[in-house]
């Protein structure tokens, strides 16, 4: 988004400086438009070096902008760790949130595993807990032997704890 907004700097500067150049004092009759209506972008977009940035924007029926697609990128080393990248996600959607009338979205390829993070822990223990139990029932139903038992009931905790 940065370069798109770079860019389209960068053409307004060179279009009112081509302006000024040959009509003079330039920007009288555009004072009170809008800088990104679909009139005053509409140049912009019809260069050929500009043209891709089309696909990123949409205008309303009115001709005012509607939506921008933003892309974000990071990288680094703790992009690799999912704690790091969690956190880099809430904060996103927290600043989405604070600005609720312009109907922003979050997206990342990861979100639904990062939003299990919290979740993860929690429910595995449970289940390890749950499976124990169950399983120590069982050997206990088909062994009567307490000590075979134990030892079942050993080898599936060494199991559960990935010893």
């Amino acid at each position: 988004m940065y370069h798109k907004l770079s860019d389209y700097k960068f053409f307004q500067e060179t279009v009112e400086l081509e302006e000024e150049e040959s009509f003079g004092a330039a920007g009288e009759e555009e004072n009170g438009s809008d800088k990104f209506s679909k009139s005053a972008m509409q140049p912009f977009f019809s260069w050929p070096e500009f043209k891709h940035w089309n696909g990123f924007v949409k205008f309303d029926k009115n001709g005012k902008l509607n939506r921008i697609w933003a892309t974000v990128s990071y990288h680094g080393e703790l992009m690799g760790d999912n704690v790091y990248r969690k956190s880099i996600l809430e904060r996103w959607r927290s600043t989405a949130d604070s600005f609720p009338e312009l109907n922003v979205s979050v997206f990342d390829d990861y979100a639904p595993f990062l939003d299990q993070l919290d979740s993860m822990l929690p429910a595995t223990i449970s289940t390890s807990i749950c499976t124990l139990i169950v399983m120590m029932i069982v050997c206990f139903l088909f062994m009567y032997n307490l000590f075979t038992v134990v030892v079942a009931t050993v080898s599936i905790v060494s199991i559960c704890i990935g010893e």
